[in-house]
């Protein structure tokens, strides 16, 4: 039986990129307003202005939409981060994303703050990798 979630209005693959990649509503928001102003590359300076938001949040938000590669760094000063997803099929995504978050902007916001997310992400804290154990040890230590 396929999973049913109390979001089940917003498409599966906008409730999956939120889920697990967005992490705050500043987030998104920067991430649409980049997305809107496409044609020019900002400064974390001017979001922060923008968003009445400190510089080290927005500097926080761009570097992770930057490694999502939703996003270009041009310019080195002072950096600019411009809209560049790394493919047609995530502008397409990001443009559901944008179209959902404008509809049903609370239920987007839920998600974000969602307990089960939040529950993920504290268990994720405490995930180690293998690639973090030493050379030779196994899981039998």
């Amino acid at each position: 039986m396929p999973h049913r979630s109390s979001d089940g209005d917003i498409s599966e693959r906008v409730r999956q990129f939120v889920f697990d990649h967005i992490d705050s509503v500043e987030q998104i928001e920067v991430l649409l307003f980049l997305r809107l102003h496409a044609e020019r590359g900002w400064t974390a300076e001017e979001l922060s202005r923008e968003f009445r938001s400190s510089e080290t949040s927005i500097n926080s938000r761009l570097r992770n939409l930057v490694t999502l590669g939703i996003l270009k760094e041009v310019g080195n000063t002072p950096l600019h981060y411009q809209y560049a997803p790394s493919s047609p099929s995530s502008d397409e995504l990001l443009k559901d994303v944008a179209d959902t978050y404008s509809i049903k902007r609370q239920k987007l916001q839920s998600l974000i703050f969602s307990p089960l997310k939040r529950a993920r992400q504290f268990a994720d804290a405490f995930n180690i990798s293998r690639s973090n154990k030493p050379t030779g040890e196994d899981d039998n230590g």
